[in-house]
């Protein structure tokens, strides 16, 4: 069985089970409400579906764990993608891992094929970030 076909069976358990973890996160960053961010799912899937779809197997593929790569973060500890794409990798990694005919090799491969996902929007919002202070400013109107 392809990876694809197996993400797209699992879609409605992972789907569910991403919106279930979502809804017990900490609520105390108005960005990441989760209730806000459950129409994010679909798309993050259709993405990682694609991720999956398109990429073999192979080294360079992979996230290199350590600074600036996984866990994620950010300088503010704002960012709405955080704890959407900690849960969303539970959610995922979960159904996976039941999968018995995925090796462990596989199984990690999935997981930094979603890691990848998650760092590309993790790392677009933290570049907009008005409190990051690697993103230079304009100076505002006047000055």
């Amino acid at each position: 069985m392809k990876l694809t076909t197996c993400l797209d069976r699992g879609r409605a358990r992972i789907s569910g089970d991403w919106q279930r973890l979502l809804s017990h996160a900490p609520t105390g960053n108005p960005l990441a409400e989760p209730t806000a961010l459950y129409h994010l799912i679909e798309p993050t899937l259709a993405r990682f579906r694609e991720r999956l779809d398109m990429i073999e197997f192979r080294e360079q593929n992979r996230v290199v764990r350590g600074k600036d790569t996984w866990p994620p973060h950010c300088h503010c500890g704002l960012n709405p993608y955080l704890e959407f794409y900690v849960r969303g990798e539970r959610a995922v990694m979960a159904y996976f891992q039941l999968q018995a005919w995925l090796s462990p090799e596989t199984l990690q491969w999935v997981q930094d094929q979603f890691r990848i996902v998650a760092l590309e929007d993790i790392r677009g919002f933290g570049g907009v970030c008005q409190r990051n202070p690697t993103v230079k400013r304009a100076a505002p109107a006047g000055e």
